[in-house]
């Protein structure tokens, strides 16, 4: 019986000392890095993961004092009985991150939600895949890669103040709405053919929207620049389309994807504040780029307008909560890619890990809606399809 407590105490500290190599990692990919630092911390990081998972349980488990042979924690060198207790903190916050993750609530202004899953494979009759780095991903066991998720969603604020407006309260009644595409993170690498993008823009020209966003990430291969006026070139809104560039973009040349996006008609409001207007509603829509690229837009500090802030980190968070703009959209972080059972997402390049991975969240006054996007630089995605979004606002009058 001791024995067995004592491996099952082992695994737990091999978790714990994962979830502080994980927890580093993703912060560290939460600033602007060079690609080539970033790869090689991920390869000492890769390295470690195992390597101290050996190392414990030979020099805990088995060599002496040898806890999985008879021996006592307490016997353990100082140095280890320190490691050990580091780990043991890191399974505590591998703990509250699950819980964290499955507690989250629902925002009380999400009204209504609904999704329709597209086998894109099954779609055009075969599976889209082409030359790109890492192509043998697609091919592992349970991939969802090709599964990509229309979802719809509805927000409600006070038409009188534009905060969130809670579902339930009473209302007058539905006096406004608008209608936003969301993309994210389409990332033209080569590993995805441009027939997997065909049927992404296919969808997403049945949406009907008032006006689309683009929250960055598009380019990992150059040469794909072409694809441009054929796959998010085709998206129509009457009221425009605007577009933040991301991190991978900041790698291949943000100049050139700025100008073939705006060649395509799509507009960057980056640093400075868009006006629109639907349906009598007064829109201000300012776009962040930081930490890659740019500095801090100037946010309107009219609250009688409904404000948007377009980043494609959610790390931007805390401007838009200063600001109280009501609504931010982001990607970036793919949802984590991998979602285990119960613990949820694992690998978020954030500096605030996988706390905002993907989906809806209510900080203070800002409803942030953060999207899996739509492929990544390694065409992996298990328990974590890949997403476009129609977002329904709507302005309810207070009785």
């Amino acid at each position: 019986m001791t024995l067995t407590l004592n491996g099952f105490l082992l695994l737990l500290l091999i978790a714990g000392h994962t979830e502080l190599l994980v927890t580093f990692v993703n912060r560290i990919h939460g600033v602007p890095l060079s690609p080539r630092t970033l790869r090689h911390i991920r390869s000492v990081h890769h390295a470690m993961v195992p390597g101290f998972a050996i190392l414990l349980v030979w020099r805990v488990g088995l060599e002496s004092p040898g806890v999985l042979i008879g021996g006592r924690w307490s016997d353990l060198t100082r140095g280890w009985q320190v490691w050990c207790g580091i780990s043991a903190i890191g399974f505590a916050g591998l703990v509250a991150s699950a819980l964290r993750w499955q507690l989250r609530p629902i925002p009380v202004n999400l009204v209504d939600q609904s999704a329709v899953l597209i086998d894109v494979a099954r779609h055009i009759g075969h599976a889209p895949i082409g030359d790109g780095p890492h192509r043998r991903m697609i091919h592992f066991p349970g991939n969802q890669q090709l599964s990509l998720e229309v979802t719809r969603k509805t927000f409600r604020f006070d038409a009188r103040t534009r905060l969130p407006f809670a579902n339930g309260s009473r209302a007058a009644g539905v006096v406004a709405e608008f209608s936003i595409l969301h993309v994210s993170d389409l990332h033209f690498t080569g590993v995805l053919q441009r027939e997997f993008y065909d049927v992404v823009f296919d969808l997403a020209a049945r949406q009907q929207c008032d006006i689309a966003v683009f929250t960055g990430d598009l380019i990992d291969e150059p040469s794909l620049l072409e694809w441009i006026p054929a796959t998010i070139g085709r998206v129509k809104a009457p009221h425009g389309r605007f577009f933040v560039l991301g991190n991978h973009d900041w790698c291949c040349g943000d100049d050139k994807i700025r100008q073939a996006l705006a060649e395509a008609g799509w507009i960057n409001p980056d640093g400075v504040c868009q006006r629109i207007v639907i349906a009598g509603v007064r829109i201000e829509l300012s776009g962040d780029e930081r930490p890659w690229i740019g500095t801090e837009p100037v946010i309107s500090s009219d609250d009688t307008a409904f404000r948007i802030l377009l980043s494609h980190t959610p790390d931007n968070l805390a401007l838009a909560m200063s600001n109280r703009v009501p609504l931010m959209l982001s990607g970036h972080n793919h949802g984590g890619q991998v979602v285990l059972p119960v613990i949820g997402p694992v690998y978020s390049p954030s500096i605030h890990g996988v706390r905002y991975a993907s989906g809806d969240f209510l900080c203070g006054d800002t409803t942030l809606h953060v999207s899996r996007g739509v492929a990544g630089r390694y065409p992996l995605r298990w328990n974590c399809r890949p997403e476009l979004t129609r977002l329904v606002v709507q302005f309810v009058d207070t009785e």
